[in-house]
């Protein structure tokens, strides 16, 4: 019976199912009020990659956007006891964070695209912090030292690992870190453009960047530019890639290298972990930590110049 729904391509009733199961099949997710600039550039894959994943469980997705920092555990509330969602996920996790603590302590189901280092709490995730230390280990092991990071917000937890990693690169070369060559803010083309210009004006300007995502990366070729610099002939860049459909890696000349993890990988897995709350197989509600594969020897990175080390 079951191979024949298969073939037929038949899917429960979502209304017939809640009533024998007591569930809607409805899976919420919702956006902060300050969600970094970079992921509202995400929100329509997301949509797309989210829905079709949680589709293939059975489920339906909705997405909520809050008005406030204030309203944001109001709105969990009102969507969980009031519009009978079934669970949720959680994007952009910060530490100690109060949507994950509400949502753990009504025991309610949930899965979440990142890691909170202060809470046990069920996610998918990269190793932002081993992610950041290659990056800057490679820049190393090519030859550099001064080397900068425009990393993502301050408060969100995957920023504060890949600083750690960077730290820690540095330190494992007995490179002092430089305060101005580490950076926080939002992953946005603007953001790379105006730091990389602010960057080069110093007496001792970085010879290389890592950037958080090519977005960052998208910025700081073009400021490059505009300031004669050639990549990677006086500055090298590396950068993560989340596989985005605007910012391709591949559309980068020369082609940027550094670090790579679609985000349509972490899809499927988001659905597979929270089906498991639902499910008597428990390895669908482990922990995962995505695949991520490393490109070091691209045509955006090099040796600094003579004059530069």
């Amino acid at each position: 019976m079951r191979e024949a729904a298969k073939r037929l391509g038949y899917r429960p009733n979502a209304i017939a199912r809640g009533l024998k199961t007591g569930r809607s099949g409805l899976i919420a997710m919702i956006l902060p009020a300050d969600v970094d600039r970079s992921a509202q550039e995400l929100v329509f894959e997301l949509l797309v990659g989210l829905s079709s994943a949680l589709s293939k469980k059975g489920f339906r997705f909705l997405l909520h956007a809050a008005d406030s920092a204030n309203d944001v555990i109001k709105a969990y509330q009102d969507l969980y006891r009031g519009a009978g969602v079934d669970g949720f996920i959680v994007i952009e996790p910060q530490r100690s964070d109060p949507r994950i603590c509400f949502l753990l302590e009504g025991n309610i189901p949930h899965i979440v695209h990142g890691k909170d280092p202060a809470q046990v709490h069920p996610f998918v995730d990269v190793d932002n912090y081993q992610l950041a230390y290659r990056l800057t280990e490679a820049l190393v092991m090519a030859g550099h030292k001064r080397i900068a990071f425009l990393n993502g917000l301050e408060t969100r937890s995957f920023a504060e690992a890949r600083a750690a990693g960077y730290r820690d690169a540095l330190a494992a070369a007995n490179i002092s870190p430089r305060s101005h060559f580490h950076s926080f803010g939002a992953q946005t083309p603007d953001r790379g453009h105006a730091a990389l210009r602010q960057l080069m004006q110093a007496d001792q300007a970085p010879t290389a960047v890592i950037a958080g995502n090519t977005m960052i990366a998208r910025g700081i070729y073009n400021a490059a530019a505009e300031l004669g610099l050639s990549i990677p002939g006086d500055l090298s860049v590396l950068a993560h890639d989340d596989d985005l459909s605007r910012y391709p890696a591949a559309g980068f000349t020369p082609a940027l290298g550094g670090s790579r993890s679609p985000l349509a990988n972490a899809w499927q897995r988001l659905a597979d972990a929270l089906a498991g709350h639902f499910s008597e197989d428990d390895r669908a509600a482990q922990n995962y930590l995505l695949e991520v594969t490393y490109h070091l020897d691209s045509g955006s990175i090099a040796g600094p110049r003579d004059d530069q080390a």
